[in-house]
């Protein structure tokens, strides 16, 4: 008995459907459903998933362990890659484990995006200032950590550079006096 007269109950066409599906619904696809905690503050059961924000595994091998940060969404396979979840490969490489949305629960919501605050505003949810602070002190945070330390590689590359730069116009210099010494004499 079909309930929607616009969805095919046939297989072979529900897979057709998922392979040609459109950005957005494949965006709607890769929701995530908030925890009791979210779902109460924000009234919405799920949202779609991002990167930054923190989620944490339901389901499979990985179950039990703390929250962690999504590294990626991949939208064409339909997958999450998320921080402390890796699985090592028979050359002793550890890659990152890939997880189905489903099998998440959202945590800890990004709002750094104002794509995403002006969603929950269409839906009616206040979005609070103090969450968004929050987000951005901690992205500022890490923004300057990473500087510092790209800063400081980079003076280390120049003065390198500086260094190998004396070395060649020394050894110029040196073969030109040798050459006007063998010219004098």
């Amino acid at each position: 008995m079909r309930f929607n007269n616009k969805v095919s109950s046939h297989p072979r066409k529900q897979r057709y459907n998922l392979g040609h599906a459109c950005a957005g619904k494949v965006r709607r696809q890769m929701s995530v459903h908030f925890d009791d905690k979210l779902m109460l503050k924000y009234g919405l059961r799920s949202i779609p998933v991002r990167k930054g924000d923190v989620v944490k595994v339901v389901r499979g091998s990985f179950r039990g362990q703390p929250p962690s940060k999504v590294l990626k969404v991949n939208y064409r396979r339909r997958l999450v890659e998320i921080e402390d979840a890796t699985v090592s490969k028979s050359d002793k490489k550890k890659v990152p484990r890939r997880f189905s949305p489903s099998n998440l629960v959202l945590t800890k919501i990004n709002l750094t995006d104002p794509w995403r605050r002006d969603y929950l505003k269409d839906h009616g949810i206040e979005v609070e200032e103090e969450d968004m602070v929050e987000e951005e002190k901690e992205e500022k945070k890490e923004e300057g950590e990473e500087e510092g330390k790209e800063g400081a590689g980079e003076e280390d590359e120049d003065d390198d550079d500086d260094d190998e730069d004396d070395e060649e116009d020394e050894k110029k210099n040196g073969a030109e006096a040798g050459a006007e010494d063998k010219e004098g004499k």
